[in-house]
């Protein structure tokens, strides 16, 4: 999966492996088919 395949707008399956909450962020790490995915 490429970084200009992923975008707000596209969903994806996956498993929420972490949440790292943060004062003004949160890290969020999903386990997809293609590897590790960290939204922040």
């Amino acid at each position: 999966m490429t970084i200009k395949a992923i975008n707000v707008r596209n969903q994806f399956k996956g498993t929420v492996k972490e949440i790292l909450e943060g004062p003004v962020l949160s890290e969020i790490d999903v386990q997809t088919a293609s590897g590790i995915v960290t939204s922040v």
